[in-house]
């Protein structure tokens, strides 16, 4: 009688989500997610080939051989619209074509595990044919969850008790057990996404191109300024009512802006032709007309409706990026 086990599978193997900032800010509501990023994390095993001997009690059966053919993980990471620049999920997807054929009963099970940028590894996915997702969570609060990821996917084949592996085929046997794993690196993800932008210059204007990617008016620096959760929390912090930074010096926004509403002023701030000025403290800011985001500052503005806002935003970061320092309603 012949055996024949086969396994087809292409199935979210695993969903690691990350959380960009601190808690307070990443218990907001985000329901929706922003549109993946270009990057791609991928690690595959070369297709191959095995056979297993067979106890001389049954010699004159069918000798067992089990193939597997492109198998891989891959992961694309993706934002929240709540906090575009935040970091949300990687979802990793397995696809893999496995099977044995002959007398010798085999039985097949896979599993993924990632290691994130510590060298901490996590099993993500495990399960007899098709892996399970075992809910593991990356809290970007908690851990770095940013920066080179890797993959290893494991091909488990278990046989009949007496069976004996020969080498090859990218495995290494173990009695009866058998597994074939490739570990390699899975790639960078991102701590932030870079909106897609065109640099302002005197000949473009400041119109939108037909793709209506917006021209960016730079600081002097030549980069751009991130909106993290770290500047939005900054900003809730002291130009928000309730937060533990407010006085009456101080401007405020509405309070029912969301975090998608800053991430609009901040657009509407880099896409004005206004002019970016060194201040007094060494960041470089930007006056600009915005009209229902807040209110003056009580001391300053009499509590008025601001009809500008002010963003402020480090001199100069890393790469081709820096970040928001702060952003406020009118001028100070």
């Amino acid at each position: 009688m012949t055996f024949r086990a086969a396994v087809a599978f292409a199935a979210v193997l695993a969903s690691a989500l990350m959380t960009w900032g601190s808690s307070a800010v990443a218990a907001e509501p985000s329901a929706s997610v922003g549109t993946p990023s270009a990057s791609v994390l991928t690690a595959a095993i070369p297709d191959g080939k095995i056979s297993a001997a067979i106890p001389k009690s049954i010699a004159a059966q069918a000798a067992t051989t089990c193939n597997w053919t492109g198998a891989s993980v891959t992961g694309s990471p993706s934002y929240f619209v709540e906090a575009p620049q935040a970091l949300a999920t990687v979802a990793w997807t397995g696809t893999v074509n496995a099977f044995c054929a002959g007398s010798n009963p085999v039985t097949i099970s896979t599993s993924v595990q990632l290691t994130d940028p510590q060298g901490v590894p996590h099993l993500v996915a495990s399960g007899a044919g098709i892996p399970v997702n075992t809910g593991y969570v990356c809290s970007q609060a908690a851990t770095n969850c940013a920066g080179a990821w890797s993959a290893k996917f494991t091909l488990t084949f278990t046989a009949k008790p007496g069976s004996t592996w020969p080498g090859g085929g990218g495995c290494v046997a173990s009695g009866a057990v058998l597994t074939c794993t490739l570990s390699g690196a899975a790639g960078i993800v991102p701590p932030v996404r870079i909106p897609s932008h065109t640099v302002c210059t005197e000949s473009t204007g400041f119109a939108f191109s037909a793709a209506d990617v917006p021209c960016y008016n730079l600081p002097p620096s030549g980069q751009i300024p991130l909106l993290t959760l770290r500047a939005i929390k900054n900003i809730r912090d002291s130009h928000f009512d309730g937060g533990s930074a407010v006085d009456s010096s101080k401007g405020r926004f509405y309070s029912h802006l969301t975090n998608t509403d800053l991430q609009k002023i901040w657009e509407a701030g880099m896409t004005s032709a206004d002019k970016w000025k060194l201040n007094s403290t060494g960041y470089f800011e930007k006056t600009f007309a915005y009209e229902g985001a807040g209110t003056l500052s009580t001391s300053h503005g009499n509590g008025a409706a601001a009809t500008q806002v002010t963003l402020v935003v480090e001199q100069y970061g890393a790469g081709p990026t820096s970040e928001v320092i702060t952003m406020y309603p009118g001028p100070q």
